[in-house]
């Protein structure tokens, strides 16, 4: 009976566990809804430019017209997963995101004794076997 109640609760542990897992944030497109949500509920702002890219929010300084420029930078940069918020000027090109990318790595080569590739130990053992 205890054996019982321990694997459930082991059970019902591990889905709570993935279940958080399935929604922590951290992807780009989770930043920049939830970026949009708060430029909308707290500054009444939509901002078409807004765009996430490796947790760094760029936003353009024409989007923010009328709303005070550095507590929307605070706000912004309060969201987990947001690495910078970048307001861009007119006429100033988007910062340069650095994507990490894993060099390709080369497939290895199976390893087989030499011996064994050339067949005549294999066929040696299969002979003594019969």
């Amino acid at each position: 009976m205890a054996t019982i109640r321990r694997s459930c609760l082991v059970l019902m542990l591990l889905v709570l566990a993935a279940s958080r897992a399935l929604a922590a944030p951290g992807d780009d497109s989770y930043i920049a809804g939830y970026a949009a949500a708060v430029l909308e509920r707290d500054f009444s702002l939509t901002a078409p430019s807004l765009k996430v890219e490796n947790g760094v929010v760029t936003v353009a300084a024409a989007d923010l017209a009328g709303a005070d420029r550095a507590r929307v930078v605070a706000e912004l940069e309060r969201i987990r997963g947001v690495a910078r918020v970048v307001v861009l000027e007119p006429g100033a090109a988007p910062p340069i995101t650095q994507t990490l990318t894993p060099p390709a790595a080369q497939p290895e080569q199976p390893r087989v004794l030499a011996e064994w590739q050339a067949g005549g130990e294999l066929r040696r053992e299969l002979r003594l076997l019969s």
